[in-house]
């Protein structure tokens, strides 16, 4: 049985979580621009918008993130499965700040603070830290979110 997709043509069906142990479906916006935007979504049934705010800082920390998964896991101090539950629960904390959810986003980047400190899929100590410091840098970046 597969999941119905949302129909929205500004988003696109990025991954679906179930590596991370998640029962959802991630949509990410495709072509919005990094400052706030509104997107039209006739499929809610109603006109509305979803409004989506991004910080540039924040953004590019996430991708930083992302990056430096790839770059251990490539120098195999991460393992493949570890790679996929830390990238899985990214995406949805990175989900939830698009919109406006930072508290949410909090709660995930802990969780994966805890994949990350998992020496089953982290077998390397210093990537351990080096993730762990990333995701306590972003974690203060969703925290005190600019003025």
């Amino acid at each position: 049985m597969s999941r119905p997709t949302l129909n929205i043509p500004a988003l696109r069906r990025t991954r679906a979580v179930a590596a991370a142990g998640l029962a959802a479906t991630i949509v990410t916006l495709s072509a919005a621009p990094a400052s706030a935007t509104s997107v039209d979504a006739p499929a809610t049934g109603t006109r509305g918008s979803v409004v989506v705010v991004q910080d540039s800082e924040v953004t590019q920390a996430f991708a930083e993130l992302r990056q430096l998964i790839d770059r251990l896991t490539a120098a195999g101090e991460v393992t493949v499965g570890g790679e996929a539950r830390m990238l899985a629960v990214l995406d949805v904390a990175e989900f939830y700040y698009d919109f406006g959810l930072n508290s949410r986003a909090i709660l995930l980047l802990g969780t994966f603070k805890q994949v990350a400190n998992d020496p089953l899929k982290v077998p390397s100590a210093s990537a351990r830290e080096q993730l762990i410091a990333a995701a306590d840098d972003l974690i203060d970046l969703l925290s005190n979110p600019a003025a």
